[in-house]
């Protein structure tokens, strides 16, 4: 069986997108060695990722991640047993969030990249996440901000 793990949590320092490349490689390395799958979501203030795998690999993983000092405040979304992998071709895929987040198709570009998630909960947690980051741009132009790719 399938253990998966999906939380959210919120960057403690600005990351480039060099930055956080650096760190969605290092994932996908290191969790092809372990059999773990999963997503990495950045909106250029806080993450979101699934981590899928053997119960043991996902939850020794998820203990690092909870000693990453780049975040903190990491809330569980998901903790549990999964009939199947949602993420299985997928070491540690990651997209950035934030980019071209105030274009009209934004949200839908979301959607229609979750569309393979066949776990309504699940989809509706990553299309929520997005939603946040859209109207959090949103605001900042409102407040007279300049929306870029690193917000």
């Amino acid at each position: 069986m399938i253990y998966r793990i999906v939380y959210m949590s919120r960057a403690t320092a600005p990351m480039t997108d060099t930055e956080i490349q650096d760190l969605a490689d290092r994932a996908n390395e290191s969790n092809k060695a372990l059999s773990v799958t999963g997503l990495l979501l950045f909106d250029g203030r806080r993450f979101m990722q699934a981590i899928e795998g053997e119960k043991g690999a996902v939850q020794d993983l998820m203990a690092r991640i909870r000693e990453d000092a780049r975040h903190d405040m990491i809330a569980i979304v998901s903790d549990g047993p999964a009939i199947r992998r949602k993420f299985g071709t997928w070491s540690m895929s990651y997209k950035r969030v934030g980019e071209g987040c105030c274009t009209t198709g934004y949200l839908h570009q979301v959607k229609t990249q979750m569309v393979d998630i066949p776990n309504l909960q699940l989809r509706a947690a990553f299309i929520g996440f997005a939603k946040l980051a859209y109207n959090d741009a949103l605001s900042d132009q409102d407040d007279g901000e300049k929306v870029s790719d690193n917000h």
